[in-house]
Parts: structure tokens; sequence; C-alpha cells
């Protein structure tokens, strides 16, 4: 059965087969052939540029010419393949004679950006040049005004960039390019944030600040070795979120449930062997309810966990020091990172990337 528009698409390759040889506008017409966009469909990165150009029009694949080999050496500069990030253009056909794309153009070509970015999901976006900020950030802003500074949109992190190629018609934006992307580097390096905490009680007080910031359906998987303070952050966010009693740690019972402001639902994995064990403990049916879940020894099993999670790896440093490594995997859980890290912060906590 035929999808019935880009919202019925599946993923990234049943999108394409829906754009199919495209002429819902004039362009269809006059280019070579369709530039759907090319590289990792999970990236964590994703560039947005304009229109494809004469290059990338022949090859079907963008940025392929002299642009692109210099945003190949600016990924490069922060430690970057291509192959590890995404690229897509505004409009998916060459406009005649690398004109500017037209409003109405870029409308027909919208709803296939838009999805495209729902499907790669990615936690940091760039946008190459004028048209694609303006697309994105939903201004008329010059691309000037707003290079340089970080915007957030739905949940994910905006840098806009001058478009390579104008480093290749005026030289001095090279280095505001390179500026451009070490503060892209930055940008990315921050989605993955670190909060170090000392012994077990700064470790539950780090665990307050995350039980307040969490909201009903937010996961949590936690993972650590003996003794890393999983037990101590659940029963810190436990306090976060309003539960009042004594939390243990839920080994022997596999799933503790505390109603409180907000209730908990308690996960420990470690005893299990098999994944189907966890149909008997209810366990995808919990992670879809009204409460928080905070799962210990999530490791175990992480093909079984949902996509869109807080990650949260607890490193013992020494005696005195832990490191809590977060890392989000969707825009729920890529807002409860920020507003956890910034709230420890705010607490004038010591805090790392």
């Amino acid at each position: 059965m035929a999808v019935a528009g880009p919202a019925g698409c599946a993923d990234l390759e049943e999108l394409r087969d829906h754009i199919g040889d495209c002429h819902r506008c004039p362009l269809g017409s006059t280019c070579t052939r369709l530039v759907f966009g090319s590289g990792d469909p999970h990236a964590r990165l994703m560039l947005i540029g304009e229109a494809p150009g004469k290059n990338e029009d022949l090859a079907g694949e963008p940025f392929v010419g002299a642009a692109g080999k210099l945003l190949d050496e600016l990924l490069a500069g922060i430690g970057l393949r291509r192959s590890e990030v995404f690229i897509a253009n505004m409009v998916k056909c060459r406009p005649p004679g690398n004109r500017d794309p037209e409003l109405s153009e870029i409308e027909t070509c919208a709803p296939f950006l838009s999805r495209q970015i729902e499907f790669i999901d990615p936690a940091v976006i760039a946008t190459l040049g004028r048209f694609a900020s303006h697309f994105v950030l939903r201004t008329t802003e010059s691309i000037t005004s707003l290079r340089g500074k970080v915007f957030e949109v739905d949940g994910r992190r905006v840098a806009p960039v001058f478009h390579p190629a104008a480093a290749l018609y005026d030289t001095s934006k090279r280095s505001v390019l390179e500026d451009d992307f070490r503060l892209l580097r930055e940008v990315i390096d921050r989605d993955e944030e670190t909060i170090t905490t000392g012994d077990a009680l700064a470790t539950h007080r780090a665990g307050v600040l995350l039980g307040r910031a969490a909201h009903p359906g937010d996961v949590i998987a936690l993972s650590g070795g003996l003794g890393a303070g999983k037990t101590a952050l659940v029963q810190g966010m436990a306090e976060g979120l309003g539960v009042v009693g004594h939390v243990p740690s839920p080994t022997f019972n596999i799933l503790l449930v505390h109603p409180g402001d907000t209730r908990l639902y308690h996960f420990d994995l470690y005893r299990l062997e098999r994944p189907e064990e966890l149909v008997d403990i209810d366990f995808y049916e919990t992670l879809e309810s009204d409460g928080v879940s905070a799962i210990e020894w999530a490791d175990r099993f992480p093909t079984e966990l949902p996509a869109d999670r807080l990650d949260v790896v607890i490193d013992v440093a020494d005696e005195s020091r832990r490191v809590l490594r977060l890392k989000a995997t969707g825009p729920r859980s890529r807002r409860l990172a920020r507003g956890w890290a910034d709230a420890w912060r705010a607490a004038g906590a010591v805090t790392g990337s």
C-alpha cells in the first residue's frame, strides 16, 4: 500500500522511495537527478545546506565539489568524518544556473527535510548559510548576525554557520568558518554532559536534582560497577519526585514501585539472564506508563531499552570522586539531561565535559 505522504513513511529509505522521480515543482524538470542526502542515518550532527550545485546534480550526492572538499576539511578540523554526520539540503534538486531557491520550491521540499530531521533525530544541527538558517530557526535575520550563536529548536541545538561556498569567493571567511566549526565541536561535546560528584551523599544530592527535572514518561538507564552509586542516585531521584519512605535496592524484587508526586518505577536487571524475562515483569508496559523509570544495570539489555532515554554511566574515579556521564538519545531525554546538568551547575556543584 502506498503511503499517504512523508508523514506515512517509516524510515529514510521509504521516504526516498516516496519522493521518487520528483516533479512536484518545476525543478524536477531541469535537474539531472535528485539529491536526497547522505551520511550516518543516526548521526548526532546533521548539516543542512541550501541546494545542490552543478557537481551535486551530476553525482546525486551533497557537497561533492570544491565546497564539499572544504566542508570535509572543516569537519576533519573538529575530529569528524563525513561518514559520521548526515548532510542534506533545503531543496533536493538543483535550481537552474545555481540561482537561489524560490519560496515555493522551499515549501515543496520542506516536508521532506522535516521528515529527514525526525528520522535522523540529530542532537545538533548546523545550518549552512542563510536559507537553511531561516528555515530551521524560523527567522529572517542575516546569517552574519546569526552565526557564532547557539539556539534551541524542538529540543535540538542549532548552530548557524556560513555556507562553505562563501569562503571560496571570500577567503577571509575561511577563518570565520573555522571558528564556527570549533563552536560546533563545543556544542556537540556539550550534548554529552558530565556531572562529577563526590561520595554517596553527593551522588544522592545529584539524584534529587534529577528527580526534580524529570517528568512522567522519562526513562533513566543506569550503568556502572558494583558500589558505583546507582542506588544512591535513584534514592535521590525518589526524594526529588516526592517519594516518602525508604527506597531500597530492588535486586531481589527486580521491580519496586514507589508512589510520590510522580510515581517512580525502580528496576534492577542484574539477576536477569535473558531478554524474555523482561516480559514477566511488565518491563515494556511499565516504561510506557505515567511514571518515571530508573533502570539499574540497564547495560545488560541495551537493545530492549526505548530509543528516547537518558543513559547515565557512573565511573568511580577514586574514593572521593564519581563521574556521571550523560548521553541523551532523543528529544525528551535531551531536555532532561540539560535540565539536570543546568540545575547541578546552578547549585554550585562541579561539572565537566
